[in-house]
Parts: structure tokens; C-alpha cells; sequence
């Protein structure tokens, strides 16, 4: 209840300030290591426990989950509508209305259920298939759980606590995996995987919880007014991210075929492990950053440009490399049978170099005002994009991954732009950052290609992919240290210090 003549308080990490450039250095180092660790821990257990789950199930077993899971990924996209990044984003929400916002985000679950369970019958009838209905049905009550953590999670978020958020993450990631090798062997059959991801996602509930409360207050209009704009702005957005990361592959399963398909999915998996194993880690830090120093612009360019600059001396090489090699790792790790994948996987690899850093322009863009441009602009290109994956079609499963690479990079014109002005940045200084990485690119592009030229036809094929990437990882590390050294050692110093 609101005292008489007292303002509500803002909900605020203690002891963060715009100015504490030591606290958010280290915590921005820590908040990376933990996740990073946890992250690629916990999916070594999820291969370990993938791989024997696999083998105790039938290939049907995962196609009926499969049938359910499409929809209720389709609904968790809806059933969150974006309150958990309006906690993070929106520095100056009060006590009273993030209480409310957490009554919401348990009605949006509860809501989420109840469509889930209208629509498994029909779902079942679509698919043939009856035993979906059940599966949507127990699947769904997740969101009943998920409801009561989406507040609690982003108050961890926002006050930077990296680490709890992280251990988090790694027990429900290993509950989940033990609960699925256990019912595996004990013959639960499809059920295994309905209930590991429950188990999961009640285990990751209660774990929050458990750090971390927040007390309900009923939800009020007026008051939610701000939140829910914000919210609107981000689900019409990831919406329309479903809809360009989906289209890819929807059209070129209908225009080129299984085949095709089956090509194009494998090399756009292989080009992306950079983005997902590294970028991805990362953003779930830098948003959270981005957001507590939002109104200091001279502490969010420094993060913008040291992130941008980190970014790509890690992911840039890793990308360019995948497509340098692009057909003797194919020939060599897939066989002559996956030939077809190396096309579209030298031009998404490219392409996926673009997306590693153009991560970090729309978390800036979230946090400064502008979920309304950014909004507008997913919303735009999730109209044009499946339009020219359908006109470069002609091109084989290389014009699908063109469509990319074309599109993307003109799309981000108008987020960088507006990013650049409330950064009081230059296009000159972005790009001075991204130097060192692409003068390394350069000269590690020409090594392998002399590479490629000098190496005899007649060596066996591993030989010749050992001694491409031995030679493109040399000159670049070697151009890297000796152009750019004194850089490239501030970033280890920096990252020691901050984990120290």
C-alpha cells in the first residue's frame, strides 16, 4: 500500500551506479565466466544424456513430442509477452508496479495452460495423432510454474546477480537430464521427455525462488501502462524473429526439397555454433549491463565498443574459418554425401560473423527508448525476408543463405543509426573497433588461400585441413599480437582481473 505523501520506491540494485565503472567491470567479467561455464557444462551433460535418451527411445517418440513442442514454443513466446525484459530494461519501475507485474506474469501462465489445453484436442485431430492431446496438455503446465518465475528471474537479472542466475540455469539442466535417463531406462517411452522438461522447468521455479521473492499486488491499467507497451514492443518483435529464423526453411523445403532442406539445415547449424556457443552466452550478461548504465552515455559507449571490439576478435576468426574450410571440413567430418552442405555453409558463415556483433545494437536500442523502431523494423524485415528467400530460391540452397547476408546487414541500418546518435558515436569509431579483428581476418584469408594454392592435390584430406587451419589460426593470432598486441593483451588483462 502506498503511504500518503511517500513516493514508492524504485526497484534498484544497492550499491549500482552508473558511475561504479570497477563493480560493472567485474560484474560484466563474472556474469560472462559463470554463464560460459555453467552453459557448456551443462551441454555436455545434455549431449551425454541426449545421445543414451536416444538410444532407449524410438525416432516416433521424439516425432510426437516434436508435434507438441512446435505449439507450445509457439505459445511460450506469447505467454511471457516480454515483462521479464521490462523489469531489466525499465530501470525506474516502482515497487507497486513490478508487484503487479508479477500477479500479471502468473495470469499470463495460468492463461497460457488454459489455451494449451483448448487447443490439444484440435491440435491431435490436425496431426492424426491422439496421444498429442496429452502431451500438450501435461507439457503446458509448465507455464502454470513458469508464470511464478518470469519476476523473480529478472530482478536477478537486474541486479546483476550472474552467478545465482547461472548455477540456476545448471541444476535445472542437470535435474532435467537425470530425470530423463532415468525414466528412459525404466521404459516411460515418449513420457520421458514430456516429463524431463517439466521436472526441468519446476526445478529452475523453485530455484529462483528460493533467492529471490517479490510480493503480488492486482494488476492496474493505468499503472501497467508503460510495462506493457514496452512488452507489446518485444513480442511483436521475437514474433517476428520466429517468423525470418522459420521462413528458411519452410520455403526451402517447398521450392527445392527433403534434400535441400536436409542440406541447408545441417550447414546453417554448422555456421551458427559460433553465435549460439558464445554471442548467445554473452547477450543473456550485456543486456542486463546495458540496461544499469542507460543513462550514462559515456560508460554505455565504452561497453558498446569494448564488447563490439571483443566480440568480433573471438567470433570473426571462428566464422571467416568455417567458411575458409568450409569443404574440406564438410568432405572430411560429414562425408561426400553432405557435399551439398558446403554452398549455402560458406555464405552463412559470413553472414554469421554479421550476427555475432549486431547482437549487442538491439539490446542498446531496447534499453535507450527505442522498442518502437526496433519493433517496426523486426516486423519489417520478417515481411521482406521471406520474399527474397522465395526470389533467390532459384539460386539453390546459396541463394537462400544470399537472402541473409543481403537483407540483414540493410536492415540494421536504421537500428545502428539510431543506436550511433543516442551513443554519441561515429560510424568511424564503431568501425576503428572492429579493426583489429579484420585486419586478422584479411591476412588469415590470404594465408589459407596461399595455403590452398601451394599444398599438393595429392596429400590426403585431413593433412590438408590440418595444415589450412594451423596456418589460418597462426596468422591471425600473429597479426592480432603484433598490430594490435597492446589491445589484445588489455583484453586478458581485463578479463583476469575481473574473474580474479
Amino acid at each position: 500500500m502506498k503511504v500518503q505523501g511517500m513516493p514508492n520506491p524504485v526497484v534498484q540494485s544497492p550499491s549500482i551506479g552508473s558511475t561504479d565503472t570497477k563493480f560493472l567491470d567485474q560484474s560484466l567479467i563474472k556474469g560472462m565466466f559463470w554463464t560460459s561455464l555453467v552453459k557448456w557444462s551443462s551441454q555436455i551433460v545434455s549431449w551425454v544424456t541426449t545421445i543414451y535418451v536416444a538410444r532407449m527411445l524410438q525416432p516416433e517418440d521424439y516425432g510426437l513430442v516434436g508435434m507438441a513442442g512446435t505449439f507450445i514454443g509457439f505459445v511460450s513466446l506469447l505467454n511471457e509477452f516480454g515483462v521479464g525484459m521490462a523489469i531489466v530494461s525499465l530501470r525506474d519501475l516502482n515497487q507497486r508496479v513490478v508487484s503487479q507485474l508479477n500477479s500479471l506474469s502468473v495470469v499470463l501462465g495460468a492463461t497460457g495452460f488454459l489455451l494449451s489445453c483448448a487447443a490439444a484436442v484440435p491440435l491431435a485431430k490436425f496431426y492424426d495423432a491422439p496421444d498429442v492431446a496429452w502431451v500438450v496438455v501435461v507439457m503446458a503446465g509448465g507455464f502454470l510454474f513458469a508464470g511464478f518465475r518470469t519476476v523473480p528471474g529478472a530482478l536477478l537479472q537486474k541486479e546483476l546477480r550472474f552467478r545465482v542466475l547461472a548455477l540456476i540455469d545448471g541444476v535445472q539442466v542437470f535435474v532435467q537430464a537425470g530425470s530423463m535417463a532415468f525414466m528412459a531406462a525404466l521404459g516411460f517411452g515418449y513420457w520421458t521427455l514430456v516429463f524431463g522438461t517439466v521436472i526441468g522447468g519446476v526445478c529452475g521455479t523453485i530455484g529462483t525462488l528460493v533467492v529471490r521473492v517479490h510480493p503480488f499486488a492486482v494488476p492496474s491499467l493505468a499503472s501497467l501502462r508503460e510495462a506493457m507497451t514496452f512488452s507489446w514492443h518485444i513480442v511483436i518483435s521475437r514474433l517476428s524473429w520466429a517468423v525470418q529464423s522459420n521462413a528458411d526453411s519452410i520455403i526451402t523445403g517447398k521450392v527445392l526439397g527433403q534434400t535441400a532442406l536436409g542440406f541447408y539445415s545441417m550447414a546453417l547449424s554448422l555456421a551458427m555454433v559460433p553465435v549460439e556457443k558464445i554471442a548467445a552466452v554473452v547477450s543473456q550478461v550485456t543486456t542486463s549491463l546495458f540496461a544499469a548504465v542507460q543513462k550514462d552515455t559515456v560508460a554505455l559507449r565504452r561497453y558498446f565498443l569494448s564488447l563490439s571490439e571483443g566480440f568480433a576478435l573471438i567470433i570473426f576468426p571462428a566464422t571467416v574459418g568455417i567458411a575458409l574450410v568450409a569443404e574440406e571440413f564438410v568432405l572430411l567430418v560429414l562425408g561426400e554425401k553432405w557435399a551439398g552442405v558446403v554452398p549455402p555453409l560458406e555464405v552463412l558463415a559470413f553472414y554469421a560473423a554479421f550476427r555475432a556483433i549486431q547482437t549487442l545494437p538491439p539490446q542498446v536500442l531496447f534499453v535507450t527508448g527505442g522498442s518502437r523502431l526496433g519493433m517496426w523494423n523486426a516486423l519489417g524485415v520478417a515481411i521482406v525476408l521471406p520474399v527474397t528467400f522465395y526470389l533467390l530460391s532459384r539460386w539453390g540452397t546459396r541463394g537462400i543463405a544470399l537472402s541473409w547476408l543481403i537483407i540483414h546487414p540493410l536492415a540494421a541500418t536504421q537500428t545502428n543509426w539510431f543506436v550511433f546518435k543516442k551513443l554519441d558515436l561515429s560510424v568511424k569509431q564503431y568501425l576503428l573497433s572492429l579493426r583489429p579483428a579484420m585486419i586478422g581476418c584479411v591476412c588469415m584469408l590470404l594465408g589459407v588461400i596461399a595455403v590452398k594454392e601451394a599444398v599438393p592435390t595429392a596429400w590426403p584430406l585431413g593433412m590438408k585441413f590440418a595444415v589450412e587451419v594451423g596456418t589460418g589460426a597462426a596468422v591471425y593470432a600473429l597479426t592480432a599480437l603484433s598490430i594490435h598486441g597492446e589491445r589484445v593483451r588489455s583484453f586478458i588483462h581485463m578479463i583476469r582481473t575481473g574473474i580474479a
